[in-house]
């Protein structure tokens, strides 16, 4: 319930956001990521079954993008590293060079 507490996302209008507001959503995006990853690998056969694959992966490279555009996202979360094993790196490049995602 991160983002519930009011010391985090104050919704009053006229108050600031917290200074650790930034680095909060930063989390939550990729806790986000991570989601991704598990149903990318856990799951697809799911996706592909119910004939969802392409809105799916539409779904994700927005979120890819959005993440690029407000600095949300950095290589070693979308690479992985030996401690994290699960990355979405090579789709990533894929959609790169197709021209769906810039950078």
């Amino acid at each position: 319930m991160l983002l519930v507490r009011r010391t985090i996302a104050k919704l009053d209008i006229g108050h600031e956001f917290p200074q650790s507001f930034p680095s909060t959503v930063k989390h939550v995006y990729r806790q986000l990521l991570r989601v991704f990853a598990h149903i990318y690998h856990s799951h697809f056969h799911q996706i592909l079954h119910l004939r969802s694959e392409p809105h799916f992966n539409s779904l994700f490279a927005h979120f890819l993008s959005f993440g690029r555009e407000y600095e949300l996202l950095e290589v070693k979360d979308v690479k992985g590293s030996a401690s994290s094993p699960v990355a979405v790196g090579q789709l990533w490049e894929k959609w790169r060079d197709m021209g769906i995602l810039e950078g």
